[in-house]
């Protein structure tokens, strides 16, 4: 391999960001020289001891978030991931054993028979429909309730801090690389 090889070479150092050409309308001279900004280095070595407290603060709080939203998403899946619970099931095999028994009596010249078979049949369905109903509002309920502790833990309590936190270091950060 070449010596040469930009795998082998040393880092470089940073290029100076460009502002975007001037226009001719603007206050500024006619002639269209580059803007060079300045380029920083930042480490932890030149924060103070406020400032590092406040960092170590914002990464605790940011893993907090994180190990909150992950537990919140874990109960999520598993309260929307359950089957159908067992008497649906069970309710929805009766309809079927229902309907067999009562086939015979629909096609029969007995109106009452007939009649019998089908309210028989509508009762059954009835069962079910109310089951799955009580199943999909028990969904709804478990997705409300997440959506509730998110809200209430991360969006209100945690982020808020967060971002004070994270507004302290880097407002104080400018603050003393503009008195220096």
């Amino acid at each position: 391999m070449p010596e040469d090889s930009p795998i082998l070479s040393p880092p470089s150092e940073p290029e100076p960001i460009l502002s975007p050409p001037v226009e001719s309308n603007s206050p500024l001279p006619e002639e269209s020289t580059p803007i060079i900004a300045e380029t920083k280095d930042i480490s932890a070595d030149k924060l103070s001891a406020i400032q590092k407290a406040g960092m170590n603060l914002a990464i605790g709080v940011g893993s907090i978030i994180t190990l909150v939203i992950v537990m919140v998403l874990i109960q999520t899946f598993v309260l929307m991931s359950q089957s159908q619970p067992d008497s649906v099931k069970l309710l929805q095999n009766n309809v079927i054993d229902v309907m067999k028994q009562n086939a015979a009596l629909l096609t029969s010249a007995d109106v009452n028979e007939r009649e019998r078979a089908q309210a028989a049949i509508d009762l059954a369905q009835a069962k079910v429909k109310d089951a799955i109903d009580n199943y999909s509002a028990l969904h709804d309920s478990a997705w409300n309730r997440t959506t509730t502790l998110f809200d209430l833990i991360v969006v209100k309590a945690l982020l808020p801090i967060f971002t004070s936190i994270l507004g302290y270091i880097f407002g104080s950060r400018a603050i003393g690389s503009n008195n220096s």
